[in-house]
């Protein structure tokens, strides 16, 4: 029944959407292409004689990296009518290979008992209750309901009625049980306790000083999900069976916030799956004029920390010196949970894990109306794991109209290894050499 529900949503809804719903009433249409060249080469191959560190090939792709994808087009729409409507967004990543076009966002929406309630109920893909740091926190994993209730000027407070990470049925074919057995699970993805153990809860407060914003995802084991779903959102969403997790690679630096290795974790059967419990908080400074200052954290894999949890914390300050000139800091602590790492990396301390961190300090000055240059200078190091990862990015910005742009940066990153535990062996540096030239439209 609730598979039924959730199909007859998306033929209603139609497909994806903007961040938030448009109040200009009627039917509106837009999009963006985003899309770009890179070109990358890099030290590795026979640096030791041999190919043994043969670990990336010089390459030039078609890629953009605000998108983080080969080409990006996206096509929106929303229809308004009074105090309810219909927004949609499709997106492919994949213009040049061949088009992909999936259903990034459909919801329809409506206000109540004037705007103090609002009713989200499709595919949700923004966030109502966050701070807008780095962080950028999603309690949608896919189909549901979202309400709103806003009692007083400021103050956001909702539920969000997730559906399942993934499909129950499928999950349990893909790990090996027989018909009957995922029978059984796909009648226990059903039940109303193991919809309503994903549901989320999030609050907001604007206030012209400051913004706070918290929020709490249940996760519950119906979905056949393990200790691993809070790695990476992007992990939880994609990955068809959760047998293992792959921590992501960042060739192009640490600025993105990823930590910058491939180590594979494999998921430990033997520990009770229902461990997915996150939560989310927010602070945002809006005293001084011309600065901004935000600090937010989430917290992951709560009941499980010591096993497969981990924190992140982030903080993004920035301060308008005058109406060129720009300057701030990006900051990134990743705190792991002790035996987090244990079974697949040898530590001098193995009682702990160190924590990873990164920096980024960033200086941009707009010459015109037209060109804007700046300088980024990424810097990230892992104590016991990676010994430093730093690089140098300066970086340029032509505008050729009102919705165009043209944006290319050089990256020289260097990348030191420490001791992994992999055989004990002390891997030489990689230097790595990326120039990236990015076009985006918005229509």
């Amino acid at each position: 029944m609730k598979k039924a529900l959730v199909g007859f949503l998306i033929l209603a809804l139609s497909a994806g959407a903007f961040a938030q719903e448009s109040k200009e009433q009627g039917l509106k249409f837009g999009g963006a292409l985003k899309t770009g060249i890179q070109f990358q080469t890099d030290n590795t191959k026979g640096r030791d004689g041999t190919d043994k560190y043969d670990l990336y090939e010089p390459s030039i792709r078609m890629y953009n990296d605000d998108a983080d994808a080969e080409t990006r087009l996206d096509l929106d729409g929303s229809f308004t009518k009074d105090n309810y409507g219909v927004v949609f967004r499709l997106r492919t990543d994949t213009v040049i290979s061949g088009p992909q076009v999936e259903v990034h966002q459909a919801y329809a929406w409506a206000d109540f008992l004037g705007e103090i309630i609002n009713m989200k109920v499709g595919k949700i893909d923004d966030s109502a209750w966050n701070t807008g740091g780095d962080e950028d926190f999603h309690y949608s994993t896919g189909v549901g309901l979202r309400l709103e209730f806003k009692p007083i000027e400021g103050l956001n407070v909702g539920v969000f009625l997730n559906s399942m990470n993934q499909d129950t049925y499928t999950t349990a074919v893909a790990n090996g049980k027989n018909g009957k057995d995922a029978r059984k699970a796909l009648d226990d993805f059903i039940l109303a306790k193991e919809f309503l153990l994903e549901t989320a809860f999030g609050a907001k407060y604007e206030h012209d000083l400051f913004d706070f914003a918290a929020g709490l995802r249940l996760d519950g084991k119906g979905d056949g999900l393990d200790q691993g779903e809070f790695f990476t959102e992007e992990w939880t969403t994609r990955a068809p069976v959760a047998d293992e997790i792959m921590l992501p690679v960042d060739p192009l630096g640490v600025e993105e916030g990823f930590i910058p290795t491939g180590i594979i974790i494999p998921a430990d059967e033997g520990k009770d799956t229902d461990l997915g419990l996150g939560a989310y908080a927010g602070f945002s400074v809006k005293a001084v004029k011309n600065l901004t200052a935000i600090v937010e954290a989430r917290f992951n894999n709560i009941p499980g920390y010591n096993d497969y949890g981990w924190i992140w914390i982030n903080e993004t300050l920035g301060y308008a010196i005058t109406e060129q000139l720009e300057a701030g800091l990006v900051a990134h602590q990743y705190l792991f949970g002790a035996d987090t790492f244990k079974d697949v990396i040898t530590l001098k301390d193995d009682k702990s894990i160190s924590p990873y961190l990164t920096f980024k300090p960033y200086v941009s000055y707009a010459l015109n109306d037209k060109w804007t240059v700046g300088l980024d200078v990424p810097v990230g190091f892992w104590i016991d794991i990676v010994d430093y990862d730093i690089g140098v990015k300066p970086k340029v910005s032509y505008k050729l109209g009102e919705n165009a742009s043209i944006n290319a940066f050089y990256l020289f990153d260097i990348l030191q290894y420490g001791d992994f535990g992999l055989g004990g062996d002390k891997l030489d540096s990689v230097m790595t050499n990326t120039v990236q030239i990015d076009f985006i439209w918005t229509f």
